[in-house]
């Protein structure tokens, strides 16, 4: 009987290892692993003249709108079958 509940203790021990792990890595896989810093007046041309068209065709869709404010840390695209994207300017 002794040895069952050593065996048992084991197994749950190692299944709490591996969920703790596991919560471990999903909390740590939402932070962000780069700097981001303000768009520059060239970042924002590159998203509009270059980055969303080209993944708005790859939805072959076109462009409806690009924001993306000089000063800013973030950018977001739409295209016309309504695909949103958005990206972090490195700065």
């Amino acid at each position: 009987m002794r040895t069952w509940n050593i065996k048992s203790a084991r197994i749950w021990t190692f299944y709490a290892v591996l969920l703790g792990g596991l919560v471990y890595s999903a909390i740590a896989g939402m932070e962000s692993t780069y700097a981001s810093g303000p768009c520059t007046a060239q970042e924002c041309s590159a998203v509009q003249n270059s980055i969303a068209p080209s993944v708005c065709a790859h939805q072959n869709s076109q462009v409806w709108f690009v924001n993306c404010s000089v000063g800013s840390t973030t950018w977001d695209a739409e295209c016309t079958n309504g695909y949103q994207f958005n990206g972090v300017c490195p700065g």
